[in-house]
Order: structure tokens, then C-alpha cells, then sequence
């Protein structure tokens, strides 16, 4: 019978040390270039084994969209004993850095007594012919199963790596965030936000494009947010992407007399000075758009520190009008021109929230602009925190590359916690070319580099220079356990090498899959998408009922999310 093996309580004592040292291999140091085998795997569940007459076989899970389902990324190593191989991971300082083509990354690693190697990243599941070892942590959240975006993006592997640091500020310009009567925020929401007074306040209203002013129902800044950075592993609600980087929220959007407003330059600055005093990296999050005639100086604050700040910025919401004349929305539109401005399209799950039109995985939603300058895809319509403007503070799905740009602006936060010697420019760097492709092969202007793979871009953070010095390793799994072989209750466990199928699957707890309500009466279902308008996107078209589709069709043909039963 397997040891199922949990490795979660190994995970997060430390972020990676990037002075750590790593072997390197190289297609040369192999006999030939046949000698080599590379799979790079997909978004879904892979089964990888080990194929034969390969001196060094690499793997990479990517993200894996199923994982909420309860299928894995799995190493099938089900003929072997784990005692006769040596394992190494690089949360342990252990393994490979290894260029297979698409960039230098470090993977975790079997070296097996023959001398074969197998190198691998984005697995979630190793299995021994004794042993079954779990290599990700799934914190407690309520609706963690449902969060499709984090598994695609392949977040669940990068937390082995870094949670995020405090040498990183994340910026978020947008309505502000919801606050209850008491003036408390989300209790969803991370305690690490730093804020001038009333900036962060949204107060649901915001300029209606005719010179008066309309009442919103939910807060798009506190879904925002929420993406990047709700409390994870609290047992209520969802995980952010990011545990432990300061927040700044700032208000650039509501513009009422009553409303402390800042203009996306006086906020820019705002959270420059901040990251500046604490001697932080500063990646600042923009799902919305404006016109940048009415920003004279953002640009001006963008050009002057392309070291030090990374501008994520949403593509805009008018794609079903650029057909044939694409185009990103400003400011997004600054990607064309500067390496520290990350330009984010919107990509889908099954169904395009727009059209509710079944579609492959990864697809850009019809919606979602595209053109000269964009840089990357997100998630969108995926769970999130979210408030109303009757006070209620909830859960819901939230839509639009409004919702892809935090993923990506997330993700980057963690790949600067990763090493934080990098610049602006080498982050956009990273990220782009660590994406799975999507659409034609290589960069285009529909998808640029793919969909942001967190994973992936971590392991690429940690092997970019400043260069460690290299030096031979000394495997000590013997003496020393690469991972804390303790039973876990909550992994499957199977009878037999026959019963492979089980390993790959689990079901999603009764307490997660009942319904919205979770332990606290303020918060409970609001029935109601966040959803992109020409307030968040100056050339948008109409798109304030583009999302609600069918209860129904959600139900049966999206995925079966906890949030639905």
C-alpha cells in the first residue's frame, strides 16, 4: 500500500534564498541532442512517466485547471521505490538550473541509480512504487476548489516557492475599497494595506460619462484586490495570489466631492514614495481606462522608473469593435513603448462570458482588446471578494480584463518576492516568456506571450541574474529527507499500483461544495457579477449585461463550482 505523503508543513518556512547553489546541466553535457526528452505538458491534469532510453528527461506540469477538481499534475514514478532514487527541490535548495529552449529555469529533481536524470517543475504529485508525495499546499479557504484561475495559472506550485515578501508593495489604483459602517474593510482582506485615509473609500458612485454621476452595486476595487491578495488558508472564502506583500489602495475613479480623489499621476507618485521609504519593489495594478490626454504626467512617472515599478494594466473591454482595427485601450496602450508596462487581455475558462459560447481553454474572450503591445493573458471571470453599495459584504464572480489584470499584476508581485535584485523590464521579461502559448505559435498580437504561468515565471526569477556561483551538490537524501514524511489525512490513499486513477482524483468536501454562506453573517451571496463598463474602459461598449448568463448554463456547462450548489 502507498505512504501518502504530505509536504505542507515543509513549505513555507522561508522564501527561496537566491544565493543559493544549484548545479547546471545543459543539452551538451548530454551523449546527443536525441539523448534529451522534453514534454511540456498542458493547462489540464498530465500524467507524466518516465520514458525510455533518455539520459535526462525534463517535465513541466504548467498550470493545471482541474486541480480544484481533484485531478493533478502527476509524476508517475509507480515502478520504482523511492529509496532507490535521490530527490531534490529547490524550496530545499536543492536541484537543476536547465535551459530546454524556452529559458533558464530551476527544477526539483530525480536522479536514479542508473545515472538518469528527470528534472521537473509544476507537479503537484509524485508517485512511488511505496509512496505518494503531495507537493503543494491547499489552504483551508472555502471557495479555494472553485478559484480555476490560480490552478491555470499554476499558483499552487509557486507557493513552494514564495507567498510573496515584504520587499514588495503592490499598488491597486481603482474605486477604492468597500468599508463596512464601522469604516473596517473585507474581513477577507489581507490587514496589509496601506492607505491615505479616505483614498481608499469607494463610495459606489462614479462620473457617468454626462456630466452627472450613477450608483454602482458592487465594489470593482474590492474584487480587485480581493484577486490579489484576500487572506489565504483562513477557512472562510477565497485565496489571493500574494500572502504576505503590503497593499496600497487608491481611489482614482469616483471623483465626487465627498471623495478624496487622486489622478492615476498623483497616485503613482503616492505609491512610488511609499515603496521608496520602505525600499520596496512596487508593482502597480490598473484595471481600468482613461485617456491619457487627461494623465499628462503618467507618463512622465512610467519612463522615470522603469527599475522599480511595474505597471500591470488591463487591454480594455471593446475587443467585439476592434475587429480589423485592434487596438489596447490607454494606458495599456504604453506597453507598445515601455518594458515596464505589462499590458493584460482576458482569457477564458469553457465559456465566453461575453457571448456564452463554449470555447477552448485559454481563449480570448470576444470582449477583450488586443493589438500592437499586448504583453500576456489572465484569468477572467473567476471568484472573488465583493461588496455592495447596501453594505453587504460578499463573494462573487468577477469579469472583464478588469479581473485578468490582478491575476498577471499577482503573479508579478510573487516573481519580484522571488528575487527582488530584479528590474521592472526583467519581470516583463520573465513573465512573458515563462506564459503558455496560446493561438498561433509564439508571440502574437491576439495573445501575446500566452497565459502567465506563475510557476514557471518564479523558477525563471530565481535563476536570473545577479548569477549565483555554481558549485557540484551533494545529495543527502539519506541522511537528511527532502520533504517531512508525514501521513496526511486529508491526501487519497490507494491499495495498489493498479488503482493509478485514484491518486488523480478526490472529491471536493461537503463543507465546500454546500453553499455561499461561510462563518460570519456579513458575509453571503449577491447574486451579482462584477461587470466591465465604459466607466472602467473610456471605449468600451455597452457591456453592463454581457455576463449574466443562464443560472443554469453556468451550472451545467462551466464547472461545477462550489459557488453554484
Amino acid at each position: 500500500m502507498f505512504e501518502t505523503t504530505d509536504s505542507n508543513d515543509a513549505l513555507f518556512s522561508a522564501d527561496f534564498n537566491t544565493e543559493s547553489t544549484l548545479d547546471t546541466i545543459s543539452p551538451q553535457s548530454t551523449s546527443s541532442s536525441s539523448s534529451v526528452f522534453y514534454d511540456r505538458g498542458t493547462l489540464e491534469a498530465d500524467i507524466f512517466s518516465l520514458p525510455p532510453g533518455y539520459q535526462l528527461s525534463v517535465v513541466s506540469g504548467n498550470g493545471n485547471v482541474e486541480y480544484g477538481d481533484g485531478f493533478y499534475d502527476t509524476l508517475d514514478l509507480s515502478n520504482i521505490s523511492i529509496d532507490s532514487v535521490e530527490l531534490g527541490f529547490v524550496k530545499n535548495d536543492e536541484g537543476y538550473y536547465y535551459d530546454a529552449g524556452d529559458g533558464r529555469r530551476t527544477f526539483d529533481s530525480v536522479i536514479f541509480s542508473n545515472g538518469r536524470q528527470l528534472l521537473f517543475e509544476g507537479v503537484e504529485r509524485i508517485v512511488f512504487a511505496d509512496r505518494m508525495l503531495d507537493l503543494t499546499f491547499k489552504p483551508d479557504d472555502t471557495y479555494f476548489d472553485a478559484q480555476w484561475n490560480l490552478h491555470a495559472m499554476g499558483v499552487q506550485t509557486a507557493w513552494q516557492l514564495t507567498t510573496g515578501t515584504d520587499d514588495v508593495l503592490i499598488g491597486v489604483q481603482d474605486t477604492g475599497l468597500a468599508l463596512t459602517s464601522s469604516g473596517g474593510t473585507h474581513p477577507d482582506l489581507q490587514d496589509e494595506t496601506w492607505n491615505l485615509s479616505d483614498n481608499i473609500r469607494d463610495n459606489f458612485y462614479l462620473n457617468d460619462g454626462a456630466g452627472g454621476v450613477e450608483k454602482q452595486t458592487t465594489s470593482h476595487g474590492t474584487a480587485v484586490q480581493g484577486i490579489i491578495s484576500a487572506e489565504t488558508n483562513n477557512g472562510i472564502g477565497i485565496a489571493g495570489i500574494n500572502w504576505n506583500s503590503d497593499v496600497y489602495n487608491i481611489d482614482v475613479l469616483n471623483g465626487q466631492e465627498f471623495d478624496l480623489e487622486l489622478n492615476l499621476a498623483e497616485a503613482t507618485q503616492a505609491m512610488i514614495d511609499q515603496a521608496t521609504s520602505q525600499g520596496q519593489k512596487l508593482v502597480i495594478n490598473m484595471s481600468i481606462g482613461k485617456s491619457l490626454l487627461a494623465e499628462p504626467y503618467l507618463e512622465e512617472l512610467v519612463a522615470a522608473n522603469q527599475d522599480n515599478v511595474l505597471f500591470v494594466i488591463a487591454s480594455g473591454n471593446g475587443g467585439e469593435d476592434k475587429i480589423g482595427d485592434p487596438e489596447l485601450s490607454s494606458p495599456s496602450s504604453l506597453a507598445m513603448e515601455y518594458d515596464n508596462v505589462v499590458a493584460v487581455g482576458a482569457s477564458s475558462r469553457e465559456i465566453d462570458d461575453y457571448t456564452g459560447d463554449a470555447v477552448p481553454l485559454g481563449t480570448r474572450t470576444s470582449y477583450s482588446n488586443y493589438g500592437e503591445g499586448i504583453t500576456v493573458m489572465g484569468p477572467t471571470y473567476v471568484p472573488s471578494i465583493s461588496a455592495t453599495s447596501e453594505g453587504d459584504l460578499t463573494y462573487d464572480y468577477f469579469n472583464g480584463t478588469s479581473a485578468a489584470a490582478p491575476n498577471v499584476a499577482g503573479v508579478a508581485s510573487l516573481v519580484w518576492s522571488a528575487n527582488n535584485d530584479l528590474s521592472a523590464s526583467q519581470v516583463k521579461q520573465i513573465i512573458s516568456e515563462t506564459a503558455y502559448d496560446l493561438g498561433r505559435e509564439g508571440y502574437d498580437l491576439v495573445y501575446g506571450s500566452g497565459l502567465v504561468n506563475a510557476d514557471g515565471a518564479v523558477r525563471m526569477a530565481i535563476a536570473t541574474e545577479p548569477e549565483t556561483t555554481l558549485s557540484d551538490y551533494n545529495y543527502s537524501l539519506s541522511t537528511t529527507p527532502a520533504l517531512s514524511y508525514t501521513t496526511s489525512s486529508d491526501s487519497a490513499v490507494v491499495s495498489s499500483v493498479s488503482e493509478r486513477d485514484a491518486v488523480t482524483t478526490s472529491t471536493i468536501s461537503s463543507d465546500r461544495a454546500n453553499n455561499f454562506e461561510v462563518q460570519n453573517d456579513v458575509v453571503e451571496r449577491s447574486g451579482n457579477s462584477e461587470l466591465p463598463t465604459s466607466l472602467f474602459d473610456y471605449d468600451a461598449p455597452e457591456l453592463q449585461q454581457i455576463a449574466k448568463l443562464d443560472a443554469e448554463l453556468v451550472r451545467e456547462d462551466l464547472y461545477s463550482s462550489p459557488l453554484y450548489q
